[in-house]
């Protein structure tokens, strides 16, 4: 809990120009995870008239620390989605949603079985995996397909005011059929496909400072880098009374190091393609665990290759795991939003292990000045 803390926020129209600022904020709850669609509520005392705001009224929040540190939140905007005037406390409620709530907004809008819905290497007629799919490259594509120039609708382009960032050549190879289904959710899906095949991979719709926003994707993290190999590191310990709520669990509940990938035929004639991680295999006489796959019709001579890869990610989704979770705590050293923030990447110390972790997640609740900050990191990391 923090006391004497207060915000300010930046009233934005919706053509991106700054009308106004509310320095008399009553209340305020914001939480952002990545994946999801953040969500945000605040409160001020009401004047005379009901402000005119419409859907997509855009608002940025200031966190004004006692020590005299003002900083935007959550490293986003937020766009209006409700107003309600309260009589009995003569207060206006605002409602709001953060930037990833525009890629929610729109669906891939195209049938199945077609290039900007199947991205498939059979949709496609290829064998072997090129540039266009790794999951950054993957992930440009759709949302230029269905916000940009490239939209078969041109009524659904908006590429002046939502561009795309150049390719990367960043993520994992991965596979994505996606007809009809949200463009957030597509991106989701394919940012956990690529981090199961051993390429950790982020991205956010960022706000430009001329009102405008930039899809962007992000190797690892998308904020600032305070790792302990960076140049201004920020290292995280219990002992150091910045981190608390730490949990760190070893799994090695899926771990796999073979894998037959199957294919056409059946019987003694069905095609199997063997795939070994030599590495995975220990000297004990029961570390080998397998798993099967079925490639099915698609799996036949002249795609081993593919059958091959197929298998090497089964691998590598599989592969043991550190998981580390823990909730930050605020010094006077390390304030939020000026020392870490949502999607830095920070050094955590636990016993005689070290982790590289990302800020996934924060929470707010500010009431009357006094706030409650939940700021969760959390690392990922293949043993």
């Amino acid at each position: 809990m923090t006391i004497g803390v207060s915000y300010t926020i930046e009233v934005i129209s919706t053509t991106g120009d700054v009308e106004d600022f509310i320095t008399d904020v009553t209340t305020l709850t914001a939480a952002r995870s990545f994946g999801n669609v953040g969500n945000a509520v605040f409160s001020f005392p009401a004047g005379d008239s009901i402000p005119s705001w419409k859907r997509n009224h855009r608002f940025r929040f200031f966190r004004n620390h006692p020590s005299g540190i003002s900083v935007p939140l959550g490293g986003t905007v937020w766009f209006l989605k409700k107003k309600k005037y309260i009589e009995n406390s003569n207060e206006i409620h605002i409602t709001c949603t953060d930037s990833l709530g525009l890629l929610d907004q729109r669906l891939v809008a195209y049938a199945s079985e077609t290039l900007k819905a199947d991205k498939t290497l059979f949709s496609r007629d290829q064998i072997v995996y090129d540039d266009t799919y790794l999951a950054g490259n993957m992930m440009n594509d759709f949302v230029e397909e269905n916000f940009g120039a490239t939209a078969t609708d041109t009524d659904r382009d908006i590429s002046d005011w939502l561009a795309v960032e150049a390719d990367k050549n960043v993520g994992a190879h991965v596979e994505k059929a996606a007809s009809f289904q949200k463009v957030l959710s597509t991106l989701v899906e394919i940012s956990r496909q690529s981090k199961e095949n051993g390429q950790d991979i982020a991205f956010d719709l960022v706000a430009v400072a001329d009102g405008t926003f930039l899809f962007r994707v992000f190797e690892d993290t998308f904020g600032s880098d305070r790792s302990s190999t960076s140049e201004n590191p920020l290292i995280l310990a219990p002992e150091y009374g910045n981190i608390n709520n730490v949990e760190l669990e070893f799994d090695y509940s899926t771990e796999v190091n073979v894998v037959y990938v199957g294919g056409v035929l059946s019987g003694a004639k069905k095609l199997i393609v063997t795939v070994t991680d030599a590495e995975l295999l220990r000297s004990d006489p029961f570390s080998r665990s397998e798993l099967y796959y079925e490639a099915g019709e698609n799996g036949d001579d002249s795609h081993t290759e593919w059958m091959t890869k197929i298998g090497e990610q089964q691998i590598a989704g599989a592969r043991a795991k550190a998981n580390l979770m823990a909730s930050i705590v605020e010094t006077p050293v390390d304030i939020f939003g000026r020392d870490f923030g949502y999607g830095f990447k920070v050094t955590t110390r636990v016993k005689n292990f070290q982790f590289d972790c990302i800020i996934n997640a924060f929470n707010v609740a500010f009431n009357a000045g006094v706030e409650n900050l939940d700021v969760r990191l959390q690392s990922t990391e293949t043993l």
